[in-house]
C-alpha cells in the first residue's frame, strides 16, 4: 500500500529509454498514495480548482502558442482523470460550484486572446495573417510573425524596426541570433519551472 500508485497514473510514465517525461505528482515517488489520509471536502475542492488550473493552462499553451511537450501529454490527462475522480466524490452539483469561479476566469483568459488574435494585421514583411504567439512574444517586433522576426534572421539583412531602415552585418546578426537563441533557451526553463514541469 505504501508504494501504490494512484490510479489517474496509469499508462503515463516516462518512455522506456527516452531522457525525461518523469513528472513530479503523476509518475514520481510523489505520485503515490498515503496509507489512511481521507481528505476533507473543502481539500477536494481546493484540488478541484487546482486541477483545473493545470487543464486549461496547458490548454491555453496548446492553442495560442501551438505548443506541446512532455509534461503537458502526461499532465492533462491526469488532471482530467483526476477531475473526474473529485467529481465523483463531492458529487456534480458541489464539484460544479466549488470549479465555477476558475471556469470563467479562464473563460474571459480565452476570449481576450481570441479577440487579440482575430484583431492581428497580417505580418509586415510575408502578409501571412499573424498569431497570438506573434503578439504576445516580447521579442518578435510589433507586426511581424516569428517567421519574419528580423532578429531570428529568418529574414534577409534589411529589417525594418519601427520604421528605421537598417543593415546588418554578419557579425550583428550572429550576435542577434546568438541572443535569441539564450533567450529561447532560459523562456523554456521559465515556462517549465511555472508550470511545473520536470527540473532541471
Amino acid at each position: 500500500m505504501q508504494n501504490q500508485i494512484a490510479v489517474e497514473s496509469d499508462g503515463l510514465g516516462p518512455l522506456a529509454g527516452v531522457v525525461g517525461g518523469g513528472i513530479r505528482g503523476v509518475n514520481d515517488k510523489s505520485a503515490c498514495l498515503v496509507e489512511n489520509f481521507k481528505p476533507t471536502v473543502y481539500e477536494l475542492e481546493v484540488l478541484a480548482r487546482h486541477y483545473l488550473e493545470k487543464i486549461r493552462d496547458i490548454e491555453f499553451w496548446e492553442r495560442f502558442y501551438r505548443t506541446t511537450g512532455s509534461y503537458q501529454i502526461r499532465m492533462r490527462p491526469f488532471a482530467s482523470r483526476r477531475l473526474a475522480t473529485i467529481e465523483s466524490a463531492l458529487g456534480e452539483q458541489r464539484f460544479q460550484n466549488a470549479i465555477a469561479s476558475t471556469e470563467e476566469e479562464w473563460n474571459k483568459v480565452f476570449a481576450e486572446a481570441e479577440e487579440i488574435e482575430s484583431n492581428l494585421e497580417p505580418c509586415k514583411r510575408c502578409g501571412a495573417q499573424r498569431n497570438y504567439y506573434d503578439y504576445a512574444d516580447p521579442h518578435i517586433p510589433d507586426g511581424y510573425c516569428s517567421t519574419c522576426d528580423p532578429a531570428s534572421g529568418q529574414a534577409d539583412d534589411r529589417c525594418d524596426v519601427k520604421g528605421l531602415q537598417a543593415t546588418l552585418t554578419e557579425e550583428e546578426m550572429a550576435a542577434a541570433r546568438q541572443w535569441v537563441e539564450q533567450n529561447q533557451r532560459r523562456t523554456e526553463t521559465h515556462i517549465s519551472r511555472m508550470t511545473g514541469g520536470p527540473d532541471d
